[in-house]
């Protein structure tokens, strides 16, 4: 697609700041090198993976304040693209407290024909030292108006489609900082700023999960592998990690045998990919219970959080299990439970 416009513009947190300093900037020059700078941040955010984010939009009009801006941004005139790119930077200091640093926010528009592409990056202020090599007396000197490209607080969002109401409602974001254990971290850039949701919901995304996991206990057979898979289900449980995707998961617990019948149970490789909020009560509800074949023909069904206490395993290369407590009912079935 070829560019059509690049603004830019240093934003500071205003959200618990005890003075305002407004973003400054505006409309630039694409040159050369800058248009291979912002391909290369889109490529590098592709390769990430990025998260795939529903706008908040009214059910009726199809319709929110930042999804206008995009349209006027990608689609208007230039002074609806001055507007627009203002308001952006506006609502993106009044989105970022003290735990976020200075950054630079550039918002493109490419296109062809009808066709409109918006990507909003953010780039965060850092300093640095310039060497000047002299022969006789070298010298550094501390630059602080710099901004890193590589920083993993850096940010992306994408959004494309046409001016149409079906279009620019669903888009990708990039965002390192969104499995924080800190929800207010986690959710700066795409429910402070962008007014999003994930496109995977979290009771979704978390019976996904579980669905995956015993359908990969199922399959491996492998006493180490069943084990693994049974380790990564207490872990994310225990875990204070609140947002994941089954291959962050998946690359955190799994390895081997374990993590190939991981993943190839997951439905599609855009499930794979999605990001969700755990739902621990969920979870539990859709997997919730270890069961145990003996060569006896018994089996056993115990809660996760009984294996270990009155549920125990022992051995390497055969495991023997010991169930300990006090009958207090018991039932005549036609058939395991």
């Amino acid at each position: 697609m070829n560019s059509l416009r690049v603004y830019a513009y240093s934003v500071h947190p205003q959200r618990t700041a005890d003075s305002e300093t407004a973003p400054y900037g505006g409309g630039i020059a694409i040159n050369t090198k800058i248009r291979a700078a912002l391909q290369e941040a889109s490529t590098q955010s592709t390769i990430q993976r990025p998260i795939a984010v529903d706008l908040q939009v009214d059910p009726v009009t199809r319709t929110s304040e930042i999804r206008n801006l995009m349209l006027d941004f990608a689609f208007g005139t230039r002074t609806k693209a001055d507007t627009a790119g203002r308001k952006f930077a506006a609502d993106l200091s009044q989105a970022m407290d003290r735990r976020s640093y200075p950054c630079l926010f550039v918002v493109a528009a490419s296109g062809e024909a009808d066709q409109r592409s918006l990507t909003m990056w953010t780039f965060p202020k850092e300093e640095a030292f310039q060497f000047r090599g002299a022969a006789e007396r070298p010298s550094i000197e501390l630059l602080s108006d710099i901004f890193s490209r590589t920083s993993r607080l850096r940010k992306a969002a994408l959004f494309e489609g046409k001016n149409r109401k079906t279009d620019f409602i669903g888009g990708k974001v990039f965002d390192f900082q969104t499995s924080s254990q800190s929800r207010e971290v986690a959710d700066f850039w795409i429910v402070r700023f962008l007014h999003g949701v994930l496109a995977v919901h979290g009771p979704t995304g978390t019976r996904h999960l579980a669905r995956c996991l015993r359908e990969a206990y199922e399959k491996t057979e492998g006493l180490d592998a069943k084990e693994q898979i049974y380790s990564a289900v207490i872990a994310v449980r225990q875990s204070r990690r609140p947002r994941w995707s089954l291959r962050e998961f998946a690359n955190q617990y799994l390895t081997g045998a374990a993590r190939e019948a991981f993943v190839r149970a997951a439905p599609n490789q855009e499930t794979l990919d999605s990001s969700f909020d755990f739902d621990r009560k969920t979870f539990d509800d859709t997997l919730n219970f270890r069961i145990f074949g003996l060569n006896t023909g018994v089996f056993v069904s115990s809660p996760l959080g009984e294996v270990g206490k009155s549920v125990t395993l022992s051995g390497t290369t055969e495991k023997v299990l010991r169930c300990e407590g006090t009958v207090v009912e018991e039932h005549l079935r036609t058939r395991h439970a």
